[in-house]
């Protein structure tokens, strides 16, 4: 490990972060450490290939696909339970590029590490959560505003982060406006809206964005505040000749009603959990 990143030299609630401010060869960002079911996924987004992972209170999660740690990526999501980050309150991120992924003998880089600070929504109380929706591709703005606000518990992305999915610069806006506000220190909670149905990358979407087993609906639990995220896709009908073709959401809809429906039928373990 060549460095060890301290986070709090540059985690200051009353400025828009940096984004390069990890002072790093590979991590473009600090991490965004999303809600998902019981999980948090921790998203890490970096400028070359590379492989990831996350240690907390000693325990190693990677990337890997079926035990092969993925290396030719540039974007990471890595699960951890809830309770164990929420106990912990700290993690470090490992990113190690490795330009050839040959058959015996490969050779990494050197591995960088990051240490995080992590404050968990409490378990009692109020909580205080900031709204951002529709920002079009726009972060400066957002993130003052959003810091110029109280000190937050919960950030929420309410869709349309993202001008639309073209471009690959338009998809990461999500990752560089979630680092901005949360330094990677506190979690957030993510809805598509329908402008990141649109472009060439939606279809790639779920490479970048928190997913539940790849859909994106799903329940989460912060503190005392449980909630259901749905995705009804596109604003008008899929016949639409804006869509030229490409929109099928009448299936994906009736998805998300199944999955509604088993909520219900699982209600003491879901919303009225205790």
């Amino acid at each position: 490990i060549n460095r060890v990143h301290d986070v709090n030299r540059v985690h200051d609630v009353n400025r828009v972060h940096d984004v390069n401010a990890v002072e790093s060869v590979s991590l473009v960002c600090h991490p965004g450490v999303f809600l998902i079911e019981q999980d948090y996924e921790i998203i890490l987004l970096c400028d070359k290939p590379a492989m990831a992972s996350v240690v907390v209170d000693g325990r190693t999660f990677t990337d890997n696909v079926n035990g092969v740690m993925r290396s030719d990526t540039d974007v990471h999501k890595i699960k951890i339970p809830v309770a164990l980050l929420d106990k912990a309150k700290a993690y470090r991120v490992h990113i190690t590029p490795l330009a050839d992924h040959c058959n015996y003998y490969p050779k990494p880089d050197p591995t960088e590490a990051y240490e995080y600070p992590f404050t968990p929504v409490p378990a009692e109380g109020d909580v205080k959560a900031y709204v951002l929706a529709d920002t079009h591709g726009n972060t400066v703005t957002p993130a003052e505003t959003a810091l110029a606000q109280e000190p937050m518990d919960l950030l929420i992305l309410l869709g349309d982060i993202g001008d639309s999915a073209a471009t690959r610069e338009q998809v990461t806006t999500l990752h560089y406006l979630t680092a901005a506000v949360t330094g990677g220190c506190f979690p957030a909670v993510y809805i598509r809206g329908n402008h990141d149905t649109r472009g060439y990358m939606a279809e790639h979407l779920m490479d970048y964005i928190p997913t539940r087993n790849g859909a994106t609906y799903y329940t989460f639990r912060a503190g005392p505040v449980w909630g259901v995220v749905l995705d009804c896709g596109e604003d008008k009908p899929d016949s639409s000749i804006e869509y030229g073709g490409v929109a099928d959401y009448v299936g994906f809809r009736h998805a998300q009603t199944a999955y509604l429906r088993t909520l219900v039928a699982n209600a003491p373990s879901t919303y009225a959990a205790e």
